[in-house]
């Protein structure tokens, strides 16, 4: 969040005034002509992450229709599982899965009676701007703010409802049903927007919220409408919107190339007329879709990818095809695999823009490619408005051919940065009117490929351009062959034949020596000399292709061609260099295959105006091979040096030296691009980490290798694997095995008293889904003369006297253990060696260390034993204490009984049967039900005060019966942090004891077993009356032990 002095101090940065690039795409000239062409009719596609859709400048289009047609989310983020039904009370009463008492209004019709509930954190819904400012102006913890979900169905339609007030007050909580039928939205707390999509019959609900500004940002720029301030509309405001989340904050706001994929399914059903696609992730292998929307159903897709510039091949390479799309890059081409120019037209890339209203700051200003696309999309989108109500037929290839003819390329602009230039549009549209009126529409696409020929077959390669990194400095001469392929929409008995012309562009004839004519199979060879090309150069050429009987449709496909020539290497190059902000200086080297490395030493040559440099090291292959690295001068440092890898990948390295733009200057807003993935599948396409309390900690795709931090604690890891092989799919199915009919035979004691066996047959094959070794030890029967028995066990045998406590820990009566205690240290002298433990222990070789450290920890365990019996006794006197405090509770062995409380039950049942048919008795269960149905911790008498009242000598003693125990016992030993707090609840150091039920519920926050301590603090604090906490650890409760996993 940014502070409101940053703010204060740089106003100029954060609340400037609204600005739009629209001159340089003629948009306003455009406007200025033709009115009523400024978007209507026209439906956008936002893929990128959620917009708020309480934007003043989202509300309405110039006609008046809803600006928003729909907000999809499609990463799953904002899902929850609302298919827990329950009914109200006679009261109109509800009981939310938060525990909160939901007073339903009169209101509200639910012919039914189902009211399906849901639980949602606040933390899994916002951005990190929102959050920063409610904890911090509401001084909660992050964590701490959950709220109830209500969906129901009024007979006519699915309504719903977000508990924002948090606690159960219903009558002012706005009702909503899904967005594209009613439009409206809801707030939380400081303007956070959101809105509502129900789905699967009640049972799923979508909340769709604001996570981050970039798709806020760029559904302005496209198409923002401001009736009382048009300065501030975006480029087509007559224009609707759909927009659909694609951009995951589970994932770090990284796109997923699945929810792209589904995100184009969607824009096909909702008839979308072009899509702005602003966030990385582009799907690579859904080439057949992308070209469906494209030449069958006329959908125009724009892509900005990449703020990896100014370094050569800096783009994401979507596939050797080209495809019938129109993109638009700040990286520079070509791209590194077909060699195609990878940067086809401009459009303006900054401004200033009104961020979601939560902002610190109202506006932005702003530059990157992100919102090049957005420029791009809004100036088209006017375009195609004007056409539409011509009534002229719109194809996206005619589309394409109107653009890139009338595009405006600066004076000695490279192509390789430039593409075809800057949109115009006014020039486009006429161009399209008057020369494209006749082209033929059963015409999609014209593309061009390599072929690569032998004496046996003719295959095209996937290469839509030349690359050529030359590496064979004694190679001069390269013949390719080129054919030109024309994609038809109707299968036709006279398809449409043209007469092809092909020139060359400006300056080719340099290296390209030769080009035939197009045979009748549209073919044409090129040969390429580089015997007049200069070392450490990149060389750029375009064989363009014509109709020669139409020449007024303007150039019909580019054939793209690039030629690198590296700089020989010595063993050392020394070069002066003079950097500017538009022209950085590059080397391009092709390393020995004895270097591993790259070493690069600057020094600043000014004196007075010292700016920081980058460099970008890359090898062309793949954008996970660019380095960046940022050096900082200044006046005692002069001199930077840096290193970077090298890998024998036989290509050519660029290093690339500018001059690095201050952060101050202006803010660059993006979002990240992990998705870098060279696989041709993916394996487990995403990955979630929960606590063994379900709670959500980080979510991630496969191709993200930055590193997670994580608590200590156990943990589940869900994730979403996508695999064609049936082996592989098999290895990860849970485990199962069918056991066959077998004889159970338990022998519980070899001793003849106790000797017993147990027979049972079971009768069926019974599926088995998990296996467990289990060890069962000495049973002995609960029986008041078994303390005489305690007299006879050897003092020595130390193991035998804590198995003995153990068993009979809650069958004795308080002074019983004590004397059992008290006989054993007397016997065992045990006092003695743990006050000289240290002492004896560094006498002792290894073995013998090790066997007194047991015969330590057994002594700990006994007198713990004592200790605890003897607090509880305390205990009992004050009926508020928490219940658990008032019982046996075997703390020692808590987290393994916890888990292991059903084999218990069943164990002690099998022993009770076979020794004591008629004993009715079962020992006190070590893991008492302190939660009653609706997960709420049972304890009466919630209103009275705790007063304790211990005489000074009581006190004494508390003191004196824990202090062995205290003094001995290691810090991480668990046990003694619970005698700590039965020691304070008896002295009523209720604040002490609250500290070391926290310290237990943060250590071991990940462990759903823990769960009831939370519950015991909320206890403990409601008994003090302390309200401005209760609320925050009831909240913080919910939101750290949840009933479902988040879905995916």
């Amino acid at each position: 969040m940014v502070s409101e002095d940053l703010i204060k101090t740089y106003p100029e940065i954060f609340n400037r005034k609204h600005y739009i690039a629209k001159n340089p795409t003629q948009q306003l000239e455009f406007l200025k002509k033709y009115p009523n062409f400024d978007g209507r009719g026209v439906i956008i596609g936002i893929i990128d992450s959620c917009i708020d859709v309480s934007l003043p400048g989202l509300q309405k289009t110039s006609t008046g229709l809803p600006k928003i047609i729909d907000c999809i989310d499609l990463t799953g983020s904002g899902f929850v599982n609302t298919s827990k039904i329950r009914l109200m009370d006679e009261n109109n009463i509800l009981i939310g899965l938060t525990g909160r008492k939901l007073k339903i209004p009169l209101t509200w019709k639910n012919p039914t009676g189902e009211w399906h509930l849901g639980i949602e954190s606040i933390y899994e819904l916002f951005d990190k701007e929102a959050l920063e400012k409610i904890i911090e102006t509401e001084n909660l913890a992050k964590d701490s703010i959950v709220l109830d979900c209500i969906v129901w169905n009024n007979g006519k339609e699915w309504n719903a409802c977000l508990d924002t007030s948090f606690i159960g007050d219903l009558k002012n909580v706005k009702v909503l049903t899904n967005f594209k039928d009613c439009h409206e939205f809801g707030t939380f707390i400081y303007d956070l927007a959101f809105c509502l999509n129900i789905r699967k019959n009640g049972n799923l609900l979508e909340i769709y919220a604001t996570n981050a500004g970039h798709g806020s940002v760029n559904a302005n720029i496209c198409a923002g409408f401001y009736p009382d301030e048009p300065e501030k509309n975006g480029l087509a405001p007559g224009a609707q919107i759909i927009s659909f989340a694609v951009a995951d904050p589970r994932n770090y706001n990284v796109p997923i190339s699945d929810n792209i994929v589904r995100a184009f399914h969607k824009c096909i059903e909702f008839n979308v007329n072009i899509i702005n696609i602003s966030v990385a992730g582009f799907p690579k292998d859904e080439f057949e879709l992308m070209t469906k929307m494209a030449e069958k159903h006329g959908i125009i897709i724009l892509k900005a990818v990449g703020n990896d510039g100014p370094i050569k091949s800096s783009l994401y390479e979507i596939d050797a095809k080209n495809l019938p799309t129109v993109s638009f890059f700040s990286s520079r081409g070509p791209m590194p695999k077909s060699g195609a120019c990878g940067v086809t037209l401009l459009a303006p890339a900054d401004g200033v823009v009104e961020m979601p209203r939560h902002y610190s700051y109202k506006t932005l200003l702003y530059a990157a490619t992100s919102y090049s696309c957005p420029n791009a999309v809004g100036a088209i989108s006017c375009l195609i408005s004007g056409l539409k109500a011509k009534s002229i037929p719109i194809t996206f290839f005619k589309l394409k051919l109107a653009l890139i003819n009338t595009a405006f390329l600066p004076k000695n602009g490279c192509k390789l940065s430039f593409g075809n230039g800057i949109i115009q549009i006014k020039k486009a549209f006429e161009f399209y009117v008057k020369n494209l009126n006749i082209f033929p529409i059963q015409i999609t696409n014209i593309t061009t490929s390599l072929i690569e020929k032998n004496m046996f077959w003719n295959k095209n390669k996937k290469q839509s351009g030349i690359i050529l990194n030359v590496t064979d400095i004694n190679k001069k001469i390269y013949n390719y062959v080129v054919k030109i392929v024309v994609n038809n929409n109707f299968s036709t008995e006279n398809p449409f034949k043209f007469s092809w012309l092909l020139k060359l562009s400006e300056n080719a004839e340099t290296f390209i020596k030769d080009f035939s004519t197009v045979n009748e199979n549209n073919e044409f060879s090129i040969k390429i000399d580089i015997t007049e090309l200069k070392q450490n150069s990149i060389n750029y050429a375009e064989i363009i292709g014509f109709d020669s009987s139409n020449l007024l449709w303007g150039s019909l496909f580019y054939f793209p061609i690039t030629i690198i020539i590296p700089k020989i290497l010595t063993e050392k190059i020394n070069e002066t260099i003079e950097l500017n902000s538009l022209f950085p200086f590059r080397l391009f080297v092709y390393p020995s295959k004895i270097v591993d490395s790259c070493f690069i030493k600057l020094e600043c040559l000014e004196k007075e105006n010292i700016v920081n440099a980058f460099i970008q090291f890359y090898s062309g292959d793949h954008l996970s091979n660019l380095y960046k690295e940022e050096l900082e001068f200044n006046d005692t440092k002069m001199i930077k040096e840096c290193e970077f890898p090298i890998f024998h990948n036989n290509e050519t390295y660029e290093i690339c030296i500018g001059i690095a733009i201050k952060k101050t200057n202006c803010i660059f807003y993006f979002l990240k691009s992990y998705a870098r993935s060279r696989k041709n599948f993916y394996f487990a396409k995403r990955i979630q980490v929960f606590t063994m309390t379900k709670k959500f900690v980080c979510g991630y795709i496969d191709t993200w290798t930055d590193e997670i931090s994580l608590l200590p604690g156990k943990y589940i890891v869900k994730g979403l694997f996508e695999y064609f092989d049936d082996k592989i799919l098999q290895k990860i199915l849970p485990f199962t095995a069918f056991l066959p009919v077998i004889t159970l035979t338990v022998n519980l004691n070899s001793n003849e008293i106790f000797k017993t066996t147990w027979t049972n047959t079971l009768d069926e094959i019974r599926k088995c889904t998990n296996l467990k070794k289990a060890y069962i030890g000495s049973c002995l029967p609960f029986s008041s003369n078994a303390e005489k028995y305690l007299n006879n066990v050897n003092e020595s045998d130390s193991k035998l006297w804590l198995n003995i406590i153990q068993k009979y820990y809650n069958n004795f009566e308080t002074e019983t253990v004590k004397k059992v205690v008290d006989l054993f240290l007397q016997k065992s002298k045990a006092k003695k060696l743990l006050q000289n433990f240290n002492k004896i222990e560094n006498g002792l070789y290894f073995y013998e260390k090790e066997l007194i450290k047991t015969q330590k920890s057994i002594i700990l365990d006994i007198l713990f034993y004592k200790t605890d019996a003897i607090l509880n006794e305390y205990l009992k006197n004050y009926e508020n204490i928490p219940i658990i405090f008032k019982t046996n509770f075997d703390f020692a062995n808590f987290e393994s009984k916890m888990k292991d409380e059903s084999i218990f039950d069943i164990l002690w049942s099998i022993f009770t049967y076979n020794i004591y048919p008629n004993e009715t008795k079962k020992p006190k269960n070590n893991c008492p039900k302190l939660l009653n149905e609706n997960g709420n911790f049972e304890q009466k008498n919630e209103t009275i005060n705790i007063q304790p009242n211990l005489k000074t000598k009581n006190r004494k003693n508390v003191k004196n019966v824990t202090s062995l125990f205290l003094k001995f016992a290691e810090k991480s030993d668990i046990r003694k942090t619970f005698i700590l707090i039965k020691k304070a609840l008896i002295l009523g150091n209720f604040g002490t004891a609250l500290f070391y039920l926290n310290k237990i519920t943060t250590e071991n926050q990940t462990i759903s077993n823990y769960k009831i301590f939370d519950e015991i603090i909320i206890q403990i604090l409601k008994k003090l009356g302390w309200k401005h906490l209760i609320e925050a650890h009831e909240n913080a409760l919910l939101d750290r032990h949840r009933n479902y996993f988040r879905m995916f």
